[in-house]
C-alpha cells in the first residue's frame, strides 16, 4: 500500500467517525425536543396549582383576623382565656350565634375581644369575675336580669323569656328549650329591644305552664309569618343589579359553551356521539349531587365567616343578615336569582381552572397543556358549571310562597329536585340539620361531620375554617389529583423517549 493510499484510508475513517458522531448528536437533539417540551408543559400547571394553594391560604389567614388569638401577642394569655369564654358562651347562652347582625354578645368591638374593658354590659353580667381565671355565671342567674336597661329581660331578648334553657351541650339546640330563634335582640345594647311581633308573643306566654312542662309552645304560625315576611327595603329593582347578575350568568354559560365546543361535547349531548345515555345521565346526577354538597359547606362557611374580611366580608355579612330578614333577595326578579355572584363567580373560577388543565384553552399557545380528561370527566365538568347557578336560584325559591313561585318550582320542590320551604325552614329556625341550599340530597355528609367532628357547628371562625377546608377538598382536590396523574404519565413518556 502506498503512502497516499494509507493517508486516504485514514481520512475516510475519520470522516465516518465524524458522520456517526453527527448522527448521534442529531438523535440526541431530536430526543431532547419532547423532553424539554414536556417539562415546560408541566411547569405552568404546577405554578397554577401553587397559586391556588397560596390564594386559599390567604383567604384562611384573612378569616383568622376575627380570631382573638391573632391580636396583640403580648397579651396571649388573655386572648386564650377569652376564646375559651366564647366557646363556653355558645354552649351556655341560648341563641348566642343567632344574632346575625353581630359577631357575638359579650364584646363591644368583636374584632378586639381581648380586653376586659371591651366587654358590654351583658358580657360583664355573664362573667363571674374579672381577676384570675374567668368563668361564666349560670344562665338561669342572668336570664331574668335586664342588663341593658331597656325594660326587657335578657331571656326575653334571646328567646328564653321563661328561663328554662339548660344549655345546648352539642351542636343541636334542645327542642322546646328556646321559645324562638328569630327576631332576637341584643341584651347588651340599649335600644335593641324586642319588636312588636315579639312583644305580642311575650304577652301570650304562660311562663308558669312553660316551667311545669319544661318546654315552650311551637309558635309555628309566628315563624311562618316571619319566614315569608315582605320588607320593602329588601326589594332591589335597579337595572345595575340585574345587569351585573346577568353578566355573571352570561360569563359562566359562555365558559361552559366554549368548553363544550373545544372538546366536542355538543355531539355527545345531542345523542350523536359515542357516549351512552346512561353515562350522560350519571354524570349529570353526580355533578348535581356535587353542587348540592358544595352548597352545604359554602352555606356553613358564609354563615360563620366574619364581617370584616377584606375580600368576602360583604358577602359574609349579607348572608348572615339574611337570617334576620329571610325573604330578602327572593323579592327581587327571578333573573337576579340565577346570576348571583355568590354562586356564579366561584363556579367561573373553578371551571376555568379545570378547563385549563384539560387543554381547553386554545390561545395563547403557552396555556395549552396537551392533557386530556376522560370523556366522562369532561362531561362532569360541563354539568357542574351549568348547574352551579341552581343553588342560589332554588334557595330563593324556597323563600317564596307557593302562590308566587309558580307550579313548576313547586313541582320540583315536592319531587325533591329543588330545596323545599319545609326543609329550609328547619335551618332558619334551628340552624342545623339542613345545610344545602340546592336540594338537600347531601345533607347527610355535614350532619355526619357535626356528630363526629363538629365541623359545621356555629362556632364562628373555627367552623368557618373547617368548612372552607372541606370546600377545598370537594372542589380543588380532584384537580390536583388529575395534575399528579398527568405528571406521572408525562414522566413515564419522557423515560420511554429517553430509552429509545
Amino acid at each position: 500500500m502506498s503512502h497516499n493510499e494509507a493517508t486516504l484510508g485514514r481520512l475516510m475513517n475519520a470522516a465516518d467517525i465524524d458522520l456517526a458522531c453527527a448522527e448521534i448528536h442529531v438523535h440526541q437533539d431530536v430526543a431532547s425536543i419532547p423532553l424539554q417540551k414536556g417539562r415546560a408543559r408541566l411547569l405552568i400547571p404546577w405554578l397554577v396549582g401553587m397559586a391556588i394553594v397560596m390564594g386559599s391560604w390567604g383567604v384562611m389567614v384573612l378569616e383568622s383576623l376575627d380570631h382573638p388569638m391573632m391580636f396583640l401577642h403580648s397579651r396571649q394569655k388573655e386572648a386564650d382565656e377569652n376564646l375559651v369564654l366564647e366557646q363556653q358562651a355558645i354552649a351556655t347562652v341560648p341563641n348566642y350565634k343567632r344574632l346575625w347582625f353581630t359577631r357575638n354578645l359579650f364584646w363591644i368591638d368583636p374584632q378586639l375581644r381581648i380586653s376586659s374593658k371591651n366587654y358590654n354590659v351583658f358580657g360583664s353580667a355573664m362573667l363571674l369575675g374579672f381577676v384570675g381565671e374567668r368563668t361564666l355565671r349560670p344562665w338561669l342567674e342572668v336570664c331574668a336580669e335586664d342588663s341593658d336597661g331597656d325594660g326587657y329581660s335578657n331571656g326575653a331578648e334571646l328567646g328564653d323569656p321563661c328561663c328554662i334553657y339548660r344549655g345546648a351541650g352539642s351542636n343541636a339546640e334542645p327542642t322546646g328549650q328556646v321559645a324562638w330563634s328569630w327576631r332576637l335582640t341584643h341584651p347588651g345594647q340599649d335600644g335593641s329591644a324586642p319588636t312588636p311581633e315579639i312583644q305580642v308573643m311575650l304577652e301570650r306566654l304562660d311562663c308558669q305552664a312553660v316551667r311545669q312542662a319544661q318546654a315552650y309552645p311551637s309558635h309555628d304560625e309566628e315563624f311562618d309569618a316571619f319566614f315569608f315576611e315582605v320588607n320593602q327595603n329588601d326589594i332591589d329593582l335597579s337595572w345595575g343589579t340585574s345587569s351585573l347578575r346577568l353578566f355573571f350568568f352570561g360569563v359562566l354559560m359562555a365558559v361552559m359553551g366554549y368548553w363544550a365546543w373545544v372538546r366536542g361535547l355538543w355531539k355527545e349531548l345531542s345523542g350523536k356521539g359515542e357516549t351512552s345515555a346512561a353515562v350522560l345521565g350519571l354524570t349529570y346526577l353526580v355533578a348535581y349531587a356535587h353542587n348540592d354538597l358544595n352548597s352545604a359547606f359554602v352555606h356553613a362557611f358564609m354563615d360563620n365567616c366574619h364581617h370584616h374580611h377584606p375580600i368576602i366580608g360583604g358577602g359574609c355579612k349579607g348572608t348572615q343578615f339574611h337570617h334576620h330578614r329571610p325573604r330578602g333577595q327572593s323579592l327581587e326578579p327571578m333573573v337576579n336569582w340565577i346570576g348571583n355572584p355568590i354562586a356564579t363567580a366561584p363556579a367561573i373560577i373553578i371551571c376555568v381552572v379545570y378547563i385549563y388543565l384539560g387543554n381547553g384553552i386554545r390561545y395563547p399557545r403557552c396555556l395549552q397543556t396537551g392533557f386530556q380528561y376522560p370523556r366522562w370527566f369532561e362531561l362532569l365538568v360541563f354539568w357542574m358549571g351549568v348547574t352551579a347557578p341552581l343553588s342560589y336560584f332554588f334557595h330563593q325559591a324556597a323563600h317564596t310562597p307557593e302562590l308566587e313561585r309558580g307550579w313548576l318550582l313547586t313541582l320540583l320542590q315536592q319531587s325533591g329536585v329543588a330545596l323545599s320551604p319545609e326543609l329550609h325552614k328547619v335551618h332558619h329556625r334551628l340552624p342545623n340539620g339542613t345545610w344545602s341550599v340546592m336540594a338537600g340530597w347531601m345533607d347527610f355528609v355535614p350532619n355526619w361531620l357535626v356528630r363526629n367532628a363538629d365541623i359545621t357547628s356555629y362556632k364562628g371562625p373555627e367552623s368557618a375554617h373547617a368548612s372552607f377546608i372541606v370546600i377545598l377538598l370537594i372542589t380543588v382536590l380532584p384537580w390536583f389529583m388529575w395534575l399528579v396523574y398527568f405528571t406521572i404519565k408525562e414522566i413515564r413518556e419522557q423515560s420511554k423517549a429517553r430509552m429509545q
